[in-house]
C-alpha cells in the first residue's frame, strides 16, 4: 500500500502540485514523515527538470528526499537556494547558471552521478568538502 494512502492532511495539496506543476508520475514517487519539513517525496525512475520553474524558490512544503535512478535538473532556473533540494541523487544534479545559486547551503549529501555547475564561481574542492559526489564535478 502506497505511504500516501495513509497521510491524510495536505496528500491532495502535495500530489498536485508533483503532477500539474512539476510534471512528474506519482506513481513513482512516495511520500514520507520527516520532523523539519512534515513529508518528503521519494521519486523512482524519474527524472526531474525545474529548468523552467518560473520561482526563486520551491515551496515550503516540497522537500525532496532521495531521487533513486534519476537526474535532477534546474540549469538556467531563476532558483536562488538549494532549500528542498533531494538529500541524495541516483543520477546528475545540473545547476548550471542558476546564477542566483551563492552558495552550497542545502546541498544534496550525495550524488551518484555528476555535479555540474558551471557558471557559479564554485571550486571542486568546495562541492566534495559538502557532498560525496560519485561522478565528476563540472565547474
Amino acid at each position: 500500500m502506497s505511504l500516501v494512502k495513509n497521510i491524510g492532511i495536505g496528500k491532495d495539496k502535495w500530489w498536485s502540485y508533483l503532477k500539474d506543476t512539476l510534471h512528474l508520475d506519482c506513481s513513482k514517487c512516495t511520500l514520507r514523515k520527516d520532523e523539519t519539513f512534515g513529508y518528503v517525496v521519494d521519486v523512482h525512475g524519474q527524472n526531474i527538470h525545474l529548468s523552467a520553474f518560473p520561482y526563486k524558490n520551491l515551496p515550503d512544503f516540497i522537500k525532496f528526499g532521495n531521487i533513486f535512478d534519476g537526474n535532477f535538473v534546474c540549469s538556467h532556473s531563476k532558483l536562488i537556494s538549494m532549500r528542498g533540494f533531494p538529500e541524495s541523487i541516483g543520477g546528475n544534479l545540473d545547476i548550471t547558471y542558476c546564477v542566483g545559486i551563492q552558495n552550497l547551503d542545502y546541498i544534496p549529501n550525495k550524488i551518484e552521478g555528476d555535479f555540474i555547475c558551471i557558471g557559479l564561481g564554485f571550486t571542486e574542492e568546495k562541492i566534495r568538502q559538502c557532498c560525496e559526489v560519485k561522478g565528476k564535478v563540472y565547474c
